[in-house]
């Protein structure tokens, strides 16, 4: 385990980071944000003003997936894009996607099926792009 540790691109780890954080804003804001608004049940009524929350939590939790992500290559020996794409593609689908999946059931969500189809993609696609992100900066 001290190996993977040691062997974690640090400069792929933050760019990872900021490009899951980009693409979330990109995706939540621009791409989505008229279905997403629906499954929170806020359409047509104004957008709470972003909180230091609101902006540094998913960055937050972009790193800690970053090095996550980082540390799992590295235990199961990522050696092609391919792979780290596979990875990306099985870790966002199987625990990023199911757990989004297991939020919008939540009784509280007013519309469940639209909040998963809006978020299990995203965090697919954020997955992916990480660990080819630092599947390919750790190789320089």
């Amino acid at each position: 385990m001290l190996e993977a540790w040691l062997a974690i691109s640090w400069v792929g780890v933050l760019a990872a980071s900021v490009a899951s954080f980009l693409l979330g804003g990109v995706w939540f804001a621009l791409l989505w944000a008229q279905p997403y608004a629906r499954a929170l049940g806020r359409e047509g009524g104004p957008l709470p003003p972003p909180t230091r929350l609101f902006l540094l939590g998913p960055m937050g939790c972009g790193l800690v997936m970053s090095i996550t992500s980082a540390l799992l290559q590295g235990l199961l020996h990522t050696s092609t894009p391919g792979a780290a794409a596979t990875l990306g593609a099985v870790v966002g689908l199987g625990y990023l996607g199911a757990t989004a999946t297991n939020v919008a059931i939540n009784p509280n969500m007013p519309r469940p099926l639209l909040y998963a189809l809006v978020n299990v993609p995203y965090f697919v696609l954020s997955s992916i792009s990480m660990h080819l992100i630092i599947f390919g900066l750790q190789r320089m």
